[in-house]
This record gives structure tokens, C-alpha cells and sequence, in this order.
């Protein structure tokens, strides 16, 4: 996935070498992570570790967050990594504060103009939120019923969302096993 600033920087998350990638003009360099060093260390640029960095989405003061399996990573624009929800030694479902929130495995993310962050828990079948002070809850979707059902929020079934976009006050979802493009109002 990638997430680009409003003066062309474009960042990546090179998944298979566990890194966020920079790329601007005609450089590439590495934000955070080592390649081929996988873990979940937070920390500056290369004493960070990332385990599965997937998704990237970047907030109104270019801080990058980062999907990386069961955890969500916040980088700030100098390499600064840190956890701001789930645990990397378990996985599950569980809406709480911080390290008290568990998720299956973690897909798409996106982050709205109040700086609400969104994540597919692909592994739950739902759609989550994090608030600024760090609470996660469940914002769409029955997590661990699969399914394809539209519907109030409550209601709603997914089957492995992976890709989420906020656009025009709007979240939209990749529903990946049942081929769809979801719209949460």
C-alpha cells in the first residue's frame, strides 16, 4: 500500500522486507525497519521493526499509520515509530484502550480529517476505529461472522475487507472475498 504527502512524497510498505520505503524525486530511501529484519520493535528509523507493515494512511500532520498484522504503528515524519493498539503475541477480537485491543489479521487503514483511524480486520470480517485517545471499537460489521450482507451498521456482514479509503466524509470498503466496493455513510 501507499500514502503520499502534499509535496510528492510517496511512501510504501515494502511488506517482504519489513520496511516503510520513501520515494521522492528520484530517490528511494528507507523511513523505518531493516529489510529482512522482521520483529515489532518501536523505535527511530532502523532500531524500529516491523513484522507485516501493510496498510498506510497519513493523517493532517503527515504522521504515517501502519497496519502490521495485529498492531498499529504510528510514524511521525522523522522515523518514529510507535505502537498505538494490539498486541504482536496475540491475536483475536477484542475492543479495548491500546495493547487491551486485539484484532485478527489487520488489512487497510484510513484516517479521517478528525484523525479517526479506520482499519480492516480482515481476519475478524469487520471494520474498526481508533479515537484519539486510543480506544478501538468495532464502527461496521459482525467481527468473526463472515458474510456479504448490506444493512445499519450493526448488522452488516464482510468477508475479508482489505482496502479502505475515506473520501467526501465517506468510508469505502474492498470487501475481497465477496468482490465487492462498500460504501459506510
Amino acid at each position: 500500500m501507499v500514502a503520499n504527502t502534499r509535496t510528492g512524497e510517496v511512501f510504501v510498505a515494502d511488506t517482504s522486507n519489513y520496511t516503510l520505503r520513501r520515494i521522492y524525486g528520484n530517490s528511494v530511501s528507507t523511513l523505518a525497519g531493516v529489510a529482512g529484519q522482521s520483529g515489532n520493535t518501536d523505535g527511530v528509523g532502523g532500531a524500529a521493526r516491523f513484522s507485516s507493515p501493510v496498510g498506510l494512511a497519513m493523517d493532517r500532520q503527515e504522521n504515517l499509520y501502519v497496519t502490521d498484522y495485529s498492531t498499529v504503528r504510528k510514524v511521525t515524519p522523522t522515523g518514529e515509530v510507535s505502537t498505538v493498539a494490539g498486541t504482536t503475541d496475540k491475536t483475536g477480537f477484542q475492543d479495548g484502550k491500546g495493547a487491551a485491543a486485539l484484532f485478527g489479521r489487520l488489512g487497510g487503514i484510513a484516517v479521517d480529517e478528525n484523525g479517526t483511524i479506520y482499519l480492516a480486520d480482515t481476519g475478524n470480517h469487520c471494520i474498526r476505529l481508533i479515537i484519539a485517545d486510543g480506544t478501538v471499537s468495532t464502527a461496521a460489521g459482525l467481527c468473526g461472522i463472515s458474510g456479504a450482507a448490506d444493512g445499519n451498521i450493526n448488522a452488516a456482514t464482510f468477508d475479508e475487507p482489505v482496502g479502505l479509503a475515506y473520501y467526501g466524509k465517506r468510508l469505502y470498503v474492498s470487501d475481497s472475498t465477496s468482490q465487492t466496493i462498500r460504501r459506510i455513510r
